[in-house]
């Protein structure tokens, strides 16, 4: 089954790996992974918008196990991996054309009924899924997820942080823009990553790099002052202010909540994430979503998940969880200790 999918997806003629109607021939494979590949380069472009609806576009047209299963289709393919590798650099192509206007075109396209998979290739895309094994689609999720997060990596990288400065980006958050002041990291070879997360991304700092080049610029030192490069012009940062890193062993004491309006589609949903810090080094955490707005249709849409509680340690910009059913999280953590509000986790703000 495998190999047959594969030669179809490398448009052999004449081989068909299912027994239904055009709409869901294999053949139309490679343009549903186009646009895959297309809505992912285009978010690439425009790394501080849509972020949320880009993360609801990918839940709702089960874009992961889709991934999965070509994955799973490749793995043993040669040829195949080629072609992938070929798509890919298509959609990046063809994502330039709309360089003038990356955000704006990424808004149309997340709306658009011709990209996403279970509207335009519905049948291909449940046929698809149906045929892998399901086991082989969970085996594969998990080794993507199973690339451990090295500890004593992220501790190398924060020790290459020249500085934590700040930088006022304009995120789009459920169809609304908002200007925020959110942290960047400056790196001592002159790098500069717009996404916190780097520091905790699985494969390092480096692999962050080559996998999201368009949250990355460079900083410079004029006449005693830092600047960023932005495009091709040399800009000043919102304010002088670097925060440095925590010291080893320092406790937060502190109620700490984020919250942030995501589109569910027939409404808007809040998620709040609170924290709450101890100074015996213990933590409490707590989620809830419910709908923004209450009404005869939405006010049945509320989730409150069960508290959970562990202890935490602090190294530097890194904030280790270790969670009591034993799952341990990394995230950065950036906060000034004359003003403990805000909080920074992860380049997301937290209040008191």
């Amino acid at each position: 089954m495998k190999n047959i999918l594969a030669r179809s997806l490398l448009f052999s003629v004449g081989l068909s790996a299912f027994a239904f109607g055009d709409e869901a021939s294999i053949e139309r494979l490679p343009d549903m992974l186009a646009k895959i590949q297309y809505v992912a380069k285009l978010t690439e472009a425009c790394p501080d918008n849509y972020q949320s609806e880009y993360f609801n576009w990918r839940k709702l047209n089960r874009i992961d196990d889709i991934e999965s299963a070509v994955n799973v289709l490749s793995v043993n393919d040669a040829q195949l991996q080629v072609r992938l590798t070929e798509i890919a650099r298509d959609a990046a192509a063809e994502v330039k054309l709309h360089s003038a206007d990356y955000c704006a075109h990424l808004g149309q396209v997340l709306g658009n009924p011709d990209f996403m998979p279970f509207v335009a290739f519905n049948e291909l895309s449940q046929k698809l899924l149906e045929e892998i094994p399901q086991e082989a689609l969970t085996s594969e999720r998990e080794r993507a997820d199973s690339q451990p997060i090295n500890p004593e990596l992220i501790k190398q990288d924060i020790a290459q942080v020249e500085a934590v400065m700040f930088n006022r980006r304009t995120l789009r958050v459920a169809g609304k823009s908002t200007a925020v002041d959110a942290p960047e990291l400056l790196f001592k070879n002159g790098d500069l990553c717009t996404d916190m997360q780097a520091l905790v991304f699985r494969g390092g700092v480096a692999k962050h790099k080559a996998k999201n080049p368009s949250k990355w610029t460079r900083w410079r030192t004029n006449n005693g002052e830092r600047e960023w490069l932005n495009g091709e012009k040399w800009q000043k940062f919102v304010s002088n202010k670097a925060l440095p890193p925590l010291d080893e062993g320092y406790r937060l004491e502190s109620d700490l909540r984020f919250q942030q309006e995501t589109d569910g589609g027939a409404f808007l949903i809040t998620n709040v994430i609170r924290y709450q810090f101890f100074s015996d080094g213990k933590f409490i955490r707590q989620l809830d979503s419910y709908p923004t707005h209450d009404d005869a249709i939405s006010s049945s849409v509320s989730f409150y998940y069960p508290e959970d509680e562990g202890r935490y340690e602090i190294h530097g910009y890194l904030l280790t969880l270790h969670f009591d059913s034993g799952e341990t999280v990394y995230k950065t953590l950036v906060r000034d200790k004359n003003a403990p509000s805000p909080t920074w986790l992860d380049g997301n703000e937290y209040v008191k």
